[in-house]
């Protein structure tokens, strides 16, 4: 893990940026990623990320939409000669301002706010990328990556002997819905197989597109961050996240979803697409949250104990378990 002093060098040397203080901001699910936020003695503020799986290409995405109409996405702070990370040792820093505000998950958004949301994801999808951006964004090829991950895991658990307290409450959970587990992957599978075969239009999409990565400033305006996963993919990619989606405990409503359409726009959502993306949800979210609690070695325990909670709150009757399933 860096030390302070490290990050303060790393920003100083590479962004020209004098640091004063830095404090840990916990809560994020990226197992791969750390963040801080950053002060300097003129009272500017930052967010500092640092990932251990690379995100250039998402932080040159949301630089462009930010400049090109787009401006509700925190651009990144070009570090010396123009890039818009730093990378050492294999991990790579990124700096952009700090929104001062609360994430829409505490507290939500406002109809009007719904609204607003839905506009910026239209602008979001509808964006043309410069080709040397664009050449590099990951495009939907529908890969299996994600349920061998899962058959993975359940070859470990079903061979573990045991472990601690918090392995066996995950071991316990995973057994117990085998089925279930064993169901979502073969549909992705299958669903994945049929989508190769169809004309599927590829726009830039977020990838995560939830109020988890919305934030509204003390203002009330909003901002899009957090642009790791971005893909050339379908629409319902970021869609999924509005249509039947729980947010928390609290599922999306009807008034909220349409204030979502009204600014997004018409669209005629392709029903195995937004299957596929759910299982996909589903089974990257099962996977990580289970391996994260899994490797008892590496994780600190209130890391493992916020992966084992989200890992049980993916199966629970609200979870995102089912939703693949529906």
């Amino acid at each position: 893990m860096l030390t302070d002093a490290a990050l303060i060098d790393w920003v100083r040397d590479e962004f020209g940026i004098a640091l004063t203080s830095l404090t840990p901001v916990f809560g994020g699910a990226d197992a791969a990623a750390e963040v801080w936020r950053a002060r300097t003695a003129a009272a500017d503020s930052y967010a500092i990320k640092v990932s251990h799986r690379g995100m250039t290409v998402g932080l040159e995405v949301a630089a462009h939409l930010a400049a090109n109409g787009v401006p509700e996405i925190p651009a990144p702070h070009p570090a010396r000669g123009g890039a818009p990370s730093s990378v050492r040792d294999g991990d790579e820093l990124s700096l952009t301002p700090w929104v001062a505000g609360r994430p829409g998950l505490d507290g939500g958004i406002t109809i009007a706010q719904w609204r607003e949301f839905g506009a910026i994801v239209a602008r979001v999808h509808a964006a043309e990328l410069p080709v040397r951006i664009r050449r590099r964004v990951p495009r939907e090829t529908y890969p299996f990556e994600a349920t061998a991950a899962v058959r993975a895991i359940d070859t470990t658990i079903r061979r573990r002997p045991g472990g601690d307290a918090l392995t066996g409450e995950v071991i316990e959970y995973w057994l117990g819905d085998g089925d279930r587990i064993t169901s979502v992957v073969e549909r992705t599978e299958a669903l994945g197989r049929r989508l190769r075969d169809q004309d599927v239009p590829m726009l830039l999409t977020h990838g995560d597109a939830h109020l988890g990565n919305v934030l509204t400033d003390t203002a009330e305006r909003l901002w899009f961050i957090d642009w790791d996963d971005v893909s050339l993919a379908p629409p319902e990619r970021d869609l999924m996240f509005v249509i039947d989606w729980a947010i928390g405990d609290e599922p999306v409503t009807q008034p909220q979803r349409s204030a979502f359409f009204t600014g997004y726009g018409d669209i005629e959502i392709n029903p195995d697409r937004l299957a596929y993306y759910r299982c996909i949800r589903a089974l990257e979210d099962l996977g990580g949250f289970a391996a994260e609690v899994l490797d008892e070695q590496a994780r600190a325990r209130p890391d493992r104990v916020r992966a084992r909670d989200l890992f049980v709150g993916q199966l629970a009757p609200a979870g995102i378990v089912n939703a693949a399933l529906a």
